[in-house]
């Protein structure tokens, strides 16, 4: 059968499928098929990566809590009778403050130090919550983390955007893909050869 002249449909519009050749139907099913499978495993591997991610990711910002816990205590021990409101507000965090920020407030809500790029209006999550929450402050989801310091003189508090932590799961995952392109290429070469070999 002499299909491979009439596939893929020519001219201004489209011919129907029905008038298509057995050879150029099996190639758009197969065409079909690795298209429909990549999408699928894109979608897996993004929920594998998301998943995997969100764990690490929280690790991460676990430890960066406990740092900031340290420089505070640090702070404190250094300098005894001085108070915590006595250290200079925004700090400014260098490479860290482009993925988290952060804030230390005493027992009584009064906020003692700030990254330089959070908010002096509100604490990032309630004062009296520890442990790991999603929450929104103003239109931004933020994934924080707090802990408290010695006999709960004040709260650290350390939060990572939400639409960062989701590029950074999708970049990854956009990466694997690109590896998986060219084999689903090959494999379609291949397929396209065979069928063409086997309809002559």
């Amino acid at each position: 059968v002499a299909w491979a002249t009439n596939w893929p449909p020519c001219g201004n519009m489209p011919r129907p499928l029905s008038s298509w050749t057995l050879g150029s139907r099996l190639v758009l099913i197969a065409a079909s098929g690795m298209m429909a499978s990549l999408v699928v495993s894109g979608l897996a591997m993004y929920n594998a990566a998301k998943a995997e991610d969100q764990v690490m990711l929280d690790q991460r910002l676990g430890q960066m809590g406990v740092v900031m816990l340290g420089f505070v205590e640090h702070e404190l021990t250094e300098r005894p009778g001085v108070s915590l409101s006595d250290a200079t507000p925004p700090i400014d965090a260098g490479n860290a403050s482009t993925l988290y920020q952060f804030q230390v407030w005493s027992h009584d809500g009064r906020l003692q130090l700030r990254s330089a790029n959070s908010r002096t209006d509100q604490p990032l999550m309630p004062l009296d919550k520890l442990g790991f929450q999603t929450t929104k402050v103003g239109a931004v989801s933020l994934r924080t983390y707090a802990l408290a310091g010695a006999n709960n003189a004040f709260v650290v508090q350390v939060a990572e955007n939400v639409e960062n932590r989701t590029i950074e799961v999708a970049t990854v995952t956009l990466r694997y893909l690109w590896f998986l392109l060219l084999p689903f290429a090959l494999l379609f070469v291949a397929t396209w050869l065979l069928l063409r070999q086997a309809m002559r």
